[in-house]
């Protein structure tokens, strides 16, 4: 089971995002990736987009105050068998 948690991630993956200035109450997921443009290299918060054409956001994570749980595991993708 997962805790939210007020310490931002320390490593890329996947978590939930509770975002209280953007959405008060609804979790999203997020990825957290690392931006090697800058000097040193920094991780961000990639949030979806809510609408298909829509586009994602993208923040550095040192100037996201969120509540935290992850990271998630992702599940296992098994070959499909042929029809």
């Amino acid at each position: 089971m997962l805790t939210w948690t007020e310490q931002r991630p320390s490593k890329p993956g996947w978590y939930w995002m509770l975002y209280p200035a953007e959405a008060p109450g609804i979790p999203i997921v997020t990825q957290i990736v690392i931006d090697t443009s800058g000097s040193p290299p920094a991780l961000c918060v990639l949030v979806p987009a809510a609408k298909p054409k829509a586009k994602g956001m993208v923040y550095a994570l040192q100037n996201v105050d969120a509540m935290w749980a992850g990271p998630l595991e992702l599940p296992l993708v098994s070959p499909v068998a042929e029809l």
